[in-house]
């Protein structure tokens, strides 16, 4: 195995959008587990929209980077040591990693994943099984509990959140209208995710007529 471990840093506060000046490719030692710990080789990533928000030196629902610090987020890896009872090296996990190839995770916090299910990819683990998924199934059953009948409006719906909401509520039997920002990823949500409407926020001029024709039975819920 190599000694070598490159990971991605913040190195500076982006003004607008990320760019390449935004982060740091920096070479390291790879780190050796300690009791409880396991050392995961990264094969998959997470890149998600709430990492924009932690860049930003404010308060907010996660805690901002600090320059200099490794990237995080969700992985998907092989355990390639283990200093941890119930985690064996060979074994595929999910869980809050970094942007590295490899990294030393607290054992107790990583998921055992199978590789070979015929029916699901690792990477969907970061995805429709991951925190998207996850967020859109509770927000969706536990909090919006869409029934037969009702109308449900979704916000970002072509994202990774708000296509999944929409797919979920439509199996309850909802009337599901999503607001999208091209026409393009409106003609997506209708005809390949069985959205009834699919709105072009960026160029609907009336807003409210555009979600009446949408939805003539008005509005039960809102994600």
């Amino acid at each position: 195995m190599t000694t070598t471990n490159r990971q991605f840093v913040l190195s500076k506060r982006p003004d607008g959008k990320p760019d390449r000046d935004t982060f740091e490719l920096e070479e390291r030692d790879v780190p050796e587990p300690r009791h409880g710990e396991v050392l995961v080789r990264t094969l998959y990533l997470s890149v998600d929209p709430y990492m924009r928000g932690r860049m930003r030196d404010r308060d907010s629902y996660a805690d901002p980077w600090e320059v200099g610090d490794r990237m995080a987020g969700h992985v998907v890896g092989e355990v390639i040591e283990s200093a941890h009872d119930a985690r064996q090296r060979g074994e595929f996990v999910f869980g809050e990693g970094f942007w590295s190839e490899y990294a030393v995770l607290d054992g107790d916090d990583l998921t055992p994943v199978d590789p070979d299910h015929e029916n699901v990819t690792l990477a969907s683990y970061l995805g429709v099984l991951g925190m998207p998924g996850r967020a859109a199934y509770f927000g969706t059953l536990d909090v919006l509990e869409p029934e037969p009948g009702d109308t449900i409006v979704i916000s970002g719906a072509a994202g990774a959140v708000g296509s999944t909401v929409g797919q979920i509520a439509n199996l309850a039997g909802a009337r599901v209208v999503g607001f999208a920002g091209s026409d393009e990823k409106g003609v997506y949500l209708e005809d390949d995710l069985g959205f009834d409407a699919g709105i072009n926020y960026k160029t609907t001029e009336d807003y409210r007529g555009a979600l009446d024709d949408a939805a003539p039975n008005g509005v039960d819920a809102y994600f």
